[in-house]
């Protein structure tokens, strides 16, 4: 079945059900950011990116709920093409109707989706499920959201989802079977993806870990059709671990392994740790009005792209700020990173340079101030960057603003 079939069928189900059932309560989110960036030195350039996202959710009495998500970015609207029709990139985050069957010992879930469905590496599934508010660092905001965190592998897709959810314990248990496509694999060939997912939380404890594998099938080999035929065997995986929790000191670390194809006697022949490695690593202090926090990360360059605050795979984060700021009948939130990250190289070959001075090196220094506006979140953020410091040295200027509403 091609994939625009399956996308058909699943928005027709979503529409049919948000118009047949009665008892229908209705909360969303919308919002955005736009700004300016450019270069000033040994390179120059200017630029004016917009993102915009919108959300909703409509509960159906207790028994259903059906959620929409979808995000739209362009990189630079000072063009000419404001006027002709300017290049954008449109995302459908999330599309899903789940349904809910409770007992006295366990919550049921029974989901259909259309795009990314709580990825771990998102904290959608543990604030769900567990109740818990977000584990993810500041650094990891997402420029078309305004949420914290990435996926730590690529689980977009169409498929089903069932979570059970222990009413005693805070345990949530799950598994996804769903199935994504590749233009340039096997003639648009589904790729069938299962995964098993469990997360549990205590006082001074959380953890929320995901596996599984993917597979491409074929009905057609050597020109000759066949029923089914798995061609080959893909291994991903990733993890958040909270040591302490949001009210204490405490140690995140996520990993996430996005392919390992299994072939036998070459199971890493296709492994590229530059584009299948995401590893954060983050201590934090946590005190009665500051708050600060050191990161190391190697993130993939297309998911840094996504981001609000960092440029370059691979750096280190210092982050100092508080939450504690009193206005009026609410609190500000104000700080700053300083962010030494390094372009152009991966940590295999950071690792590897025998010249220090061939690092592309790059140093920023972004404060930020979070405050309420209208009963949402108003965000302002400047950057200023050194970069490749050792060499070709320029400046990179960001300005940005973003705005959430809940309602």
């Amino acid at each position: 079945m091609k994939m625009s079939k399956l996308k058909i069928f699943f928005i027709s189900l979503f529409v049919f059900s948000a118009s047949v059932f009665a008892d229908v309560s209705f909360s969303g989110m919308i919002g955005g950011g736009v700004g300016l960036s450019g270069e000033v030195g040994a390179k120059n350039g200017f630029n004016i990116p917009l993102d915009a996202f919108g959300a909703l959710q409509l509960n159906f009495d207790s028994w259903g709920i059906l959620r929409a998500n979808v995000g739209i970015s362009t990189d630079n609207i000072a063009t000419k093409k404001i006027f002709e029709g300017q290049d954008a990139t449109l995302k459908i985050n999330e599309l899903s109707f789940v349904l809910n069957k409770t007992s006295p010992t366990v919550k049921n879930y029974y989901s259909f989706f259309f795009g990314n469905y709580e990825a771990v590496g998102k904290d959608e599934f543990v604030q769900r499920h567990l109740g818990l508010s977000s584990l993810n660092p500041l650094i990891l905001k997402d420029k078309t959201t305004l949420e914290c965190g990435i996926p730590l592998y690529d689980n977009h897709g169409i498929g089903f989802a069932y979570t059970a959810s222990f009413s005693k314990n805070p345990v949530v248990v799950g598994g996804n079977l769903y199935f994504n496509f590749d233009d340039e694999t096997n003639g648009n060939a589904p790729k069938i993806n299962l995964d098993l997912r469990t997360a549990f939380t205590t006082d001074l404890f959380t953890l929320d870990v995901a596996a599984g594998f993917s597979t491409t099938s074929l009905n057609e080999v050597e020109d000759e059709s066949v029923i089914l035929l798995l061609d080959t065997l893909n291994v991903h995986a990733g993890f958040s671990m909270l040591f302490g929790n949001p009210y204490t000191h405490g140690l995140f670390i996520q990993a996430g392994i996005q392919n390992i194809t299994l072939v036998p006697a070459k199971p890493f022949e296709n492994f590229d740790f530059e584009n299948d490695v995401i590893l954060l690593v983050e201590p934090r202090i946590k005190g009665n009005v500051m708050k600060a926090s050191l990161s190391f990360y190697n993130i993939p360059r297309e998911k840094i792209e996504n981001m609000f605050y960092l440029n370059d795979p691979v750096g280190v984060a210092f982050s100092l700020y508080s939450d504690a700021v009193p206005v009026k009948s609410d609190f500000l939130t104000v700080g700053g990173h300083l962010i030494a990250s390094v372009s152009e190289l991966s940590l295999e070959d950071i690792l590897s340079v025998d010249d220090q001075s061939e690092i592309p090196l790059n140093v920023f220094v972004t404060p930020f101030i979070n405050f309420p506006i209208a009963s949402g979140d108003f965000e302002i953020m400047a950057q200023l960057g050194a970069c490749d410091v050792m060499n070709d040295f320029y400046f990179h200027y960001r300005v940005k603003l973003g705005y959430k509403k809940i309602f």
